[in-house]
């Protein structure tokens, strides 16, 4: 209940905006880390499709498509499987709160 009087000491106020910065950049750091992982992931599959594929062996060939297989859907992290870390979902949870 004391969290919701008003505070007259300056310590207080300072410690509450402090608490609240650090946890705005901590979501923002946590977003920014999952949308790094889904540009990585993606990245993966369009430097395999932009190689000079044509020219590799048959057997390297045949590698590539598998990774090209493997890597066309983009990796994503997810919390609580209904949250997906990303910079769109940060602005989302932004947008929410205020």
């Amino acid at each position: 209940f004391d969290a919701l009087t008003v505070s007259h000491e300056v310590s207080e106020i300072a410690l509450g905006i402090v608490m609240v910065t650090g946890h705005f950049v901590l979501m923002f750091l946590c977003n920014f880390g999952g949308q790094s992982l889904i540009d990585h992931s993606a990245e993966i599959f369009n430097s395999a499709y932009n190689t000079m594929w044509y020219l590799a062996p048959l057997s390297i060939q045949k590698l590539l498509l598998f990774v090209m297989q493997n890597s066309i859907r983009t990796q994503i992290v997810k919390i609580g499987y209904v949250y997906v870390l990303s910079l769109e979902g940060f602005s989302t949870v932004i947008n929410t709160l205020y």
